[in-house]
This record gives C-alpha cells, structure tokens and sequence, in this order.
C-alpha cells in the first residue's frame, strides 16, 4: 500500500506539475491573456443589459491585470463607464464565488456618468440588475459583490444626471414662477430637457483620489461606503462658479438617491472646512454642519453667486436645503465680507415668499444693505444706506422681536441713529409693531415715507416712542419727541392713534391725537394742509380727533407774543373746499403770528365760523364775532361786532360795527365776493378825533413852515394897529401921563408837522358791486383838520367811485373848504372838481386867497 501510495502521490505531483505549468504558460502569453479577455467579455455581456468593449489585457494573470479602453454603455449606447487603463490585484477565488473583488485598483482617467431618466432607474441599475428577491447575506452571481480595495483615480471625470421638478408643494401660479426663474439666469442648477421632463447636471472634473475601501454591492450591507483618504477635484455641482476642492478626507455612506458622512475635512484654496452633511439626490435636499476655520467668501461662491468675492473669517456653519426652505445658521462668526464686519449669530429661514430669523444675536460694521439684499433677495430694505451697530432678531418677518442699537447713514436723507427694543413686522407697504420702544438719537422721517408715502414732513425726531399696531389698520404712539425740520421746532408729548385701512389714503386716515405741545411749529403742521398756510408757534393742549375730511379739533395755546387762542370743533381739511365749523376766543392775539398773509392784530374776544371755503368767491359760511380792546394793523378797536355770511358769490352783512376811540364805523347789505356778483352796502363812518388814526397815514418826516407873504403881511397888519392905537390915545395919555400905547402883537403863522393828524371827520354813502369791480357814492365832512403838513377849519364833499379796480375806473370829487393852510399858504376859500378816468382827467379849482387875490 506504501508502495501504491508513493506512486499515486508521484503522479498527482506531476498532473498539477503540468497544471500549473500550463496555466503559467498560458497566462504569460498573448494567446493565453486573449483567452482570459475573451472569457471575462463574455462573462461581463453575459451579466450587463448593455454593451461592454474592452481593449487588451496584459500583465500576469495570476496575480493581476491591466484591461486596457474599457467601455461600458447601455443598450442605447448612452456612455456609463469608459476606462483607459484599470489595472488591479486578484484572487482566483473570487472568480469562484463570482465575486468581484480588487486590490491594488489603478483607474487612469476613468469617465463615469450616473444618469437616471424622469421616472427611471439609474443606469448602473439598469446594466448590471441585481437580484432583489435573494436571501440577505447571500452571494446570487455577478454584480451582487463589488469591493475596491486601495483605490487610486487618476485624472477621473464623473458626471451625474438626476430627474428634477418643480417642489410638488407648489401650484399654480407659485409652480410656473418657480419653474420660470430655475429656467432662468438666476437658476443655480444647470437644468437639460429630457423625454419626459428634466435632468439636473452635476459634474466632478479632473478627479485624483486614494480611497482604501470602496464597496459598491455587498449583501450585508443596505448601503454602499467609500473611505477617502485624500481626493481633489473641480467640482461643478451647481452652474459656474465651480469648486475647487485641493483635498477632501472623510468617510462617505450612499445609496442610489443620497450620500452621507460623518466627519469629513476639506481644504478649498482659502478655506478648511470640517463637519457632516448630507444630500439627497432625487429630492436635491442638502444639508451640513461644518467649522469653517478659515473661510473666504470666494470658496463659497459655488453655493450662491451672490456672495461676494472678497471677505475671510471663522464661523461654525449650518445650511439645510430642503425642498423650497433654505436655511442658514452662523454660529460664532468673524466675518470680514466685502466691507462689512460681523461678529455673532446669524439664523435664516427663508422660502420664495417668507424668511424667519431665529437666535440671531450679532454686531456689524459698515454693513450695506445693497450686501443684504444681494445675499437674501426677499429681504428689501426699503431704503439703501450703511448700518453699523448690534441686532438680536428672532421671529418671522411678520412678527420679529427685536433688540437693537443701530446707526443707519443714507446718502439721501443723512444720519439716523436708533435704539429698539419690541416686536415688528413688515412688508410692501406696511409696518407692524407691539410694545416698540424706539429711541431716536435721531431719526431722519424722509424713512419713514417708505411706509406711508403721503406723508408730508420729513426732518428728524429725537426722543422716545412706543408703537403698537400696523400702518394698514392702527398704530398707536406715545412718546416725547422733538421734531427739526428747515429750522422749524416742535416738542410733542403724548399719545397718537393713526387708523390707516389698507389702500386708504390719507383722506381716509384716522386721527386721535392727544398730546401737549412744547411749543409746535405751525409751519410742520401746516404740511398737513398747506392751504391755511400756517406760519410760527403754538404751546399748550391739543386734541384731534377724526379724518382730515372730519377732524375734530379741541385746543387751548398760547403764542410767543403773549397772545393766546382756543379753538373748538370740527375741520374738513381734505375736501376741494376747506370745511369748518368752529368756536375760538382769543386773547390779545395776533393773527399775523400764526398766518403769513394775515395782518397784525391783537385780538381779544370771541368768534364763530361755520361753513366751507376759504376763497371768497366760493366760500359759504357764516361768521359772528365779537370783540374788545383789539387792534387790527394799526388800528386800535374798543370794540367790534361782525354777523357775516356769504354764499353764492354774495357777502351779507347784518351787523358790522367797529368802535374806536372817539369813533364809530359800521356798514350793513350785500356785496359781490366774485364777479358778475353784485350787493349794495351802506356805511358810516364818524370820526371825533382823527389822532387816533394817525398811525394810518405814510411815514412823514419834517414840518410845513408858513409863505413868507403871511408873515410879512401879518407884521404889517400890527404895525398898522399899533400906530392907529397910539393917535387914538394920543391926548389921554398926554394928560393922565401913561406911558406910549403898547405895539399890537403879531398874529405868527403856525408851523405845521407833517406827522400830525387831528380834527374830526364822517362819511355816509353806498358802496355797490363786487371785490373785483365796485362803485362808491356818498358825502364826506370834517372840521379842524391837519393832515400831512395842511389844516383846514371845514370841508364838505361829494364823491363817487365807479368801475373800481378795473381799467375803467372812474373818480369824480366836488369839494369846497374854508380857511385853508395848504403848502404854507393861507387860503381863505377852495372850491374844487376832480374827473380821472386812466390816464386823463380834469380838474377845476376856485381859490380865494382873501379879499384881494383869488
């Protein structure tokens, strides 16, 4: 048996002797290695719904091989791998166990594209199927087993091509503007038209990689898993910019639709970044958790072209894409980016229509909101300008809380500077506010007007303020504020409840002012309603209540000339006509103070007004009044009663009467307020001492001496009397021995100032028409007159007016004084008729100088 046993062994020795000997020999040749080519060919198309090229084989099969122009394509052709050289490490077992299992795998400019059609399978899935009903744990044949061990890519390019929609959460209208801009300009995915929809594109260029375990198919696994060692690549998962990746390190899990990592470490050309992340392919929803230590905004310019190229810092950042919700969280960020500076918390949600900021807590310097809104388009600052100061924000953007110290400089407006502390909202056209306590250090209003364009004061406030409301429905404000504006200044304390509905203008706004002024600028206020055409200050209580096309109006102010007013009751400030129904009194007021073209007075009394308009000629109202120890211009008035109405063009006096001092003038009847209107008014006019009026006369300066003639004249006239005296009384004082007869004195001629009114005068007479065309009749008198440098002792006479105002006025005059001084000259008698009619006119004059000379 020994024997038997030697032999035997002897010639299984020399059979797998010869064996081996013919496998080396076959393997170490060029027919052998194209036998081995053409059975793995086979095997290859055997298990691939697709087609398979494949170049030479060359090296030592038995330990390896180099394939070289692999090529693998779908039934279609459609390119799925192409390969220029692979060359790997294998054992014969696996080939036993139809595994495919590599070492030691070189790729030298390996092509890949992953593609998968709208509503189809990946490409891979559909070559190489697999099959799903085996038993977990256990090998079915090729393509079940693929592990790549101590991998290295040279000069590889992978391309991946997903399905890509619109978010199903969205119809309608929103659907077709979603779809419209990712088919835009500003579309980030590079987008393809398929049969059957659209692909997405991403793709990986000039790939260098060592990966120590690469596991594709595994029974035992549900995922697949890549362990990176170092790679680098230009990657272009969005349209341009690319990324420019000089090493990524980490440890990668996936599927057919998303990729996940734990603890992966990357290196841009300015940045190293470490963190986790995942991406869901068919959903394109990313997210990461990364520290960015450092970081420059020109790395990240692949996730947004917006950002801009100069900018560095550290940060731990966070950013979910999930379906149309992006998300950004900075966490203890250093930011230089472009000019601005940030250091904090930043936390954004933002979809297509709404963003929500969330622990938000950070300091900015020289940050321009032209960045903001580059960055987040859906935040529009209403107004563009530089901010530096400190901001905690948390909430959406209909309801934030804020916490704020903020300085904003705009080229336009200038500096405002604010401190806020509350919960706001906003949006096109509105503003929301609850418990906003805004100090103003101070704020520029022109901001202000991008909420309520009507607005008609800019200027600054300084003070304090607390809001509660919305600009479209009600704000409430209370504060203590002073308010510039083109040097014009207003301190307000106090309470303001503004009602806007959405849409109403400022007609339709509600008013319910309560505040103390300290003083008010009438010239700020009179913005409201620039018609009145207010001018100066007021201080003291002021109640409004109502639209301005019914405001109710309560306030009792004092002016800076001592005068002081109330008024009651209602203004209509927004209708074509300017509507009032009011009570004043007043107290030495001065209408001039508060009305540019008012004149000045000092009014103390009480009037009513009721009606609307304030141009005469349209104006219908009715107006009593009733006042004492007033002055109107430079009048003094004792007292002064008016009951006036106008309507239809027409002013009907009932009662106008004006005491001065030792004078009486009053008027009752109609008068024409527009023309082709026309009234008939009588009036009297008496005057006991016209030196109360002087203050009427033009400024005159120097005094009217006597003619010569009077003088030598009136000497003349003594010398003659006193020489008449002493013949007569010649003999008597000769014998009672009296000394001569005394001269007559000289009646000397007076010396008249051309300042001085005095003497008395009336008028009686009817003034006919209207403002713009009237005629006057009537008498006229006095007696002991001197006016400008003349006297007279009497006159009377008859005048009339007609045409009045227009080119056809006409003046006629028949007068006659007695004992005149006129330029100096004493003139015993004047008759005189005047006629002008522009520009010639008659006149006639009968001048008595004395019994000798006329």
């Amino acid at each position: 048996m020994r024997k038997h046993l030697v032999r035997s062994l002897i010639v299984i020795a020399a059979v797998l002797l010869l064996a081996v000997l013919a496998i080396f020999t076959i393997t170490q040749t060029d027919w052998g290695r194209g036998q081995v080519r053409h059975r793995i060919l086979a095997m290859l198309q055997d298990n691939a719904h697709g087609i398979v090229r494949m170049g030479p084989v060359t090296g030592n099969l038995l330990y390896g091989f180099t394939v070289h122009d692999l090529v693998i394509t779908d039934s279609t052709g459609a390119p799925f791998i192409k390969i220029d050289e692979l060359t790997s490490g294998w054992g014969l077992n696996t080939l036993r166990k139809q595994r495919i299992d590599l070492y030691n795998v070189k790729l030298v400019r390996p092509v890949i594209v992953l593609d998968r059609q709208p509503g189809g399978k990946w490409n891979y899935d559909r070559i190489f199927p697999r099959d799903t009903m085996a038993p977990r744990g256990r090998t079915t044949g090729w393509g079940t087993w693929i592990r790549f061990t101590d991998l290295t890519i040279v000069d590889g390019d992978l391309t991946l091509r997903s399905p890509w929609s619109v978010n199903s959460k969205l119809a309608g209208a929103a659907a077709a503007a979603a779809f419209k801009l990712a088919l835009s300009e500003e579309g980030r995915y590079r987008l393809e038209k398929v049969p059957g929809g659209y692909q997405r594109v991403s793709s990986f260029h000039h790939i260098q990689a060592k990966i120590p375990l690469l596991r594709l198919e595994d029974p035992a696994y549900k995922t697949r898993f890549a362990d990176v060692a170092f790679a680098s690549a230009l990657a272009e998962p969005f349209k341009p910019p690319l990324i420019e990746v000089e090493s990524l390190v980490g440890k990668f899990e996936f599927t057919s639709d998303s990729v996940w990592w734990g603890n992966a470490r990357v290196m841009l050309p300015n940045s190293y970044l470490a963190g986790r992340g995942r991406y869901d392919v068919d959903t394109d929803n990313l997210r990461l958790r990364l520290r960015a230590q450092p970081v420059a905004a020109a790395d990240l310019r692949w996730i947004s072209p917006r950002i801009p190229d100069r900018g560095t810092g550290s940060l731990d950042f966070g950013l979910d894409w999930v379906a149309d919700t992006s998300t950004y969280v900075a966490r203890n960020a250093n930011v230089q980016i472009a000019d601005a500076h940030l250091r904090g918390d930043l936390g954004l949600s933002m979809t297509d229509t709404w963003f929500v900021l969330h622990k938000t807590n950070f300091r900015f310097a020289n940050l321009d909101t032209r960045l903001i809104q580059r960055l987040f388009p859906l935040v529009k600052p209403p107004r563009q300008g530089i901010l530096n100061g400190r901001l905690a924000l948390e909430g959406e953007q209909k309801s934030l809380d804020v916490n704020g110290d903020i300085t904003f400089d705009e080229r336009r407006s200038g500096r405002s500077h604010v401190l806020a502390v509350g919960k706001v909202g906003f949006g096109k056209g509105f503003f929301n506010a609850t418990n906003l306590r805004l100090t103003m250090r101070p704020l520029q209003m022109d901001l202000a007007k991008s909420f309520a364009p009507t607005m008609p004061i800019g200027g600054t406030l300084t003070g304090t303020a607390t809001f509660n409301g919305s600009t479209t429905s009600r704000m409430i404000a209370r504060g203590d504020v002073t308010h510039v504006e083109r040097g014009n200044v207003s301190h307000i304390t106090g309470t303001a409840l503004v009602k806007n509905p959405t849409g109403a203008s400022l007609a339709g706004t509600w008013f319910d002012i309560d505040a103390r002024l300290h003083p008010l600028s009438l010239v700020t206020a009179g913005r409201f309603f620039p018609s009145a055409g207010l001018r100066g200050l007021a201080s003291g209580p002021l109640r409004l209540t109502g639209t301005t096309r019914n405001l109710a109006v309560r306030t009792n102010v004092a002016f800076p000339d001592g005068g002081s007013a109330s008024l009651t009751g209602r203004l209509d400030l927004a209708s074509r006509q300017t509507g009032y129904d009011v009570a004043m009194s007043v107290d030495l007021f001065d209408a001039n103070a508060i009305l540019a073209k008012a004149p000045r007075t000092s009014l103390t009394g009480t009037a009513t007004a009721a009606g609307s308009g304030l141009d005469p000629a349209t104006m219908n109202a009715r107006v009593v009044a009733d006042f004492k120890a007033s002055s109107y211009d430079t009048l003094s008035i004792n007292s002064a009663t008016v009951r006036f109405a106008a309507a239809s063009g027409i002013a009907r006096i009932d009662t106008l009467a004006v005491e001065i001092p030792e004078g009486v003038a009053s008027a009752s009847g109609t008068f024409g307020l527009a023309r082709r209107k026309s009234g008939e008014l009588r009036y009297h006019i008496a005057v006991d001492s016209l030196s109360h009026l002087v203050n009427l006369l033009p400024a005159q300066k120097g005094e009217v001496p006597p003619r010569p003639g009077i003088l030598a004249k009136r000497i003349s006239r003594a010398q003659s009397d006193s020489a008449r005296i002493a013949n007569a009384t010649e003999v008597q004082r000769a014998i009672s021995g009296k000394p001569p007869a005394p001269r007559a004195a000289v009646d000397t001629p007076r010396v008249v100032s051309r300042r001085e009114l005095s003497g008395s005068a009336r008028a009686d007479g009817v003034a006919t028409g209207n403002i713009h065309d009237f005629g006057a009749t009537g008498t006229a008198g006095g007696e002991r007159i001197v006016a400008l440098g003349n006297t007279v002792r009497k006159f009377r006479a008859d005048y009339s007016w007609t045409n009045a105002l227009t080119p056809k006025s006409r003046v006629t005059i028949n007068a006659d004084a007695t004992e005149l001084v006129a330029a100096g000259f004493n003139l015993d008698s004047v008759q005189a008729k005047l006629s002008y009619q522009k520009p010639l006119g008659t006149i006639s004059l009968d001048i008595q100088q004395d019994t000798q000379n006329s």
